[in-house]
This record gives C-alpha cells, structure tokens and sequence, in this order.
C-alpha cells in the first residue's frame, strides 16, 4: 500500500528500477556513490535492504522487505512489479527443481501464506494433500 509521500527520492526511484531488472551489481555500486543524504531517506534505505535480500538470494527476507514498508506511489508500482517477477521466478523453480514440496516451504519461496499456496496450487492443477503438507509439481 503506497504511503502519502509525494514525490520519492529520485536514488529511490533509480535503485528500485535496477532492483526490477535485477541489475544488482549497478544497485549495489549506485548505493556506494550515492550521497549521504540519499542514504538516510527511509525509502530509499528499505529499497536497499530490499536489494540486499535479492543479492543474497533469499527469497523469503525478499517478500518480507518487500511489505513491511509503505512505499510511495512510484516506488510502489516498481515493488509491486518486482514482488510479481520474484513469484514467477519462484514458481518457475519449484516447477523445474522440485516433484513434490512442502506447502510451508512453496509458500516461503512464494511470499504467501500457507492457505495461499493451496489456492494457487489447486488452479495450476498441483495436487496437494493437505494431511502431509505436501504439494505435487505436474511434470
């Protein structure tokens, strides 16, 4: 949900876009050049973290970095955006990587809930079986 903050910082809005195309290298020397004022807008200071989680792959710090702050409208489309790759690249992994998962451990690389998980699981046809937790990749 963007906050009521009107106009982003512009380091934010040029580190989330490079967080968006995963040009995580530029994001991480765009944050060691950018003034030190930049660095101590809130904003642009989650967005880093943000990009921290990408760097170090850890997708369910992602999804929680991604939600616990109330972005500004422009920033908040570019996170939005970024939240929705980082599910298809998840669900393009758990396909390719995986014939069976935990549904808490699908739902941790997804960014949703477990009750979640079930729903987007049960319409992309996976079988699930809620006894063992467990959720079935078609092949």
């Amino acid at each position: 949900q963007p906050s009521a903050q009107a106009q982003p910082h512009p380091y934010a809005v040029h580190l989330a876009s490079l967080l968006v195309v995963s040009d995580l290298e530029s994001a991480r020397f765009l944050w060691k050049r950018m003034p030190a004022e930049a660095k101590q807008d809130p904003e642009t200071v989650a967005l880093w973290q943000v990009g921290q989680c990408q760097y170090q792959n850890d997708k369910a710090a992602l999804h929680k970095a991604l939600v616990a702050f109330a972005w500004s409208a422009t920033v908040g489309a570019l996170t939005q955006r970024l939240k929705s790759i980082a599910q298809e690249k998840a669900t393009l992994l758990i396909n390719s990587a995986y014939t069976s998962i935990k549904v808490s451990e699908a739902a941790n690389l997804l960014g949703v809930v477990e009750s979640e998980i079930l729903e987007v699981g049960q319409a992309q046809g996976y079988a699930i079986v809620p006894k063992f937790a467990i959720y079935f990749v078609s092949v």
